[in-house]
């Protein structure tokens, strides 16, 4: 589903975007910043909605458990080496099945989520951990602050990136940190897609923005236009851009498969291509990447 194009602003710049590629996706070209006009999820996703993922080890999205849990680690290690976990209250929003937080508090930290799927929810509660079931920033207290605020393939799922950011900083405590971790737009699974539907083949760039799925991409940053928002937001970095692993063949032909919209065709190129790319994406700029940022502000 779509929203109304009307009006697509740069949220860094305030300048009009140009749509691009797709009649909804735009760009700013001197910002280097992407964004969709799909529709977000504004709303709790009870039990049965179709967004449950199953917990054994055949269902596809467990396969990636192995690459999410060393991108949480090194994550965290990063976090460590910047603050001492056990002096941290640590929130991830949208904490999904709940790894990442399992593994913030082994490492020492306070942490609690927010998770707006009721499925995933309760798997996270199974895991013995806080989570709390609702909308960021809903389901805060306005005097609730954290020393940590965290989002792991989340931030570009939500829309008004710019307010966002301004609704963490009334929830951190001064100096507090936002850790983000999303896809790049310089990555070259990005790349591709976008060379895919300009020469008539849009599967690819769809599949990008997960324009099929229940919770789409509203936006794409290179590391520069991710630094530029969070700066005129009041933000100080804290790191370079680190890379994350993005891809991981185990399981790779089931998670292909989700989209029932895929032809076979499509997904037997997809598959080759995609373990053809494996072989050369250490070479390239990663299409994940991780920054880590500061806030100014006082309070």
């Amino acid at each position: 589903m779509q929203n109304d194009s009307a009006g697509v602003t740069c949220p860094i710049c305030r300048k009009a975007m140009v749509a691009k590629t797709a009649n909804w996706s735009y760009l700013c070209e001197p910002c280097d910043y992407w964004s969709a006009t799909l529709s977000p999820v504004n709303t709790i996703i009870p039990q049965g909605a179709g967004y449950d993922i199953a917990t054994d080890a055949d269902n596809p999205i467990a396969h990636l458990d192995g690459l999410r849990n060393a991108n949480y680690d090194k994550c965290l290690e990063q976090l460590v080496a910047i603050r001492e976990p056990s002096e941290c209250r640590l929130l991830e929003v949208g904490c999904g099945p709940g790894g990442f937080l399992q593994r913030a508090q082994r490492f020492g930290f306070r942490a609690v989520g927010i998770e707006p799927s009721e499925a995933l929810m309760l798997q996270a509660r199974a895991k013995g951990v806080e989570v709390r079931l609702g909308l960021f920033p809903q389901c805060l207290r306005d005097d609730e602050h954290f020393d940590v605020i965290v989002f792991n393939d989340v931030f570009e799922h939500l829309p008004d990136p710019a307010r966002v950011i301004a609704t963490c900083r009334r929830h951190l405590k001064p100096a507090g940190l936002i850790v983000i971790n999303l896809p790049n737009a310089h990555g070259l699974f990005f790349r591709l897609a976008r060379l895919g539907a300009m020469c008539g083949v849009a599967t690819p760039w769809e599949r990008m923005w997960q324009k099929m799925f229940y919770t789409p991409h509203l936006h794409y940053f290179t590391p520069a236009s991710l630094e530029a928002l969070c700066v005129a937001s009041g933000l100080e970095p804290m790191t370079q851009p680190i890379w994350l692993q993005s891809l991981s063949t185990k399981g790779l032909w089931s998670r292909i498969r989700l989209s029932q919209e895929a032809s076979l065709a499509y997904s037997i190129a997809i598959y080759v291509g995609a373990l053809v790319f494996s072989i050369f994406t250490p070479l390239c700029e990663s299409d994940c990447m991780l920054r880590i940022f500061r806030n100014t502000s006082r309070n």
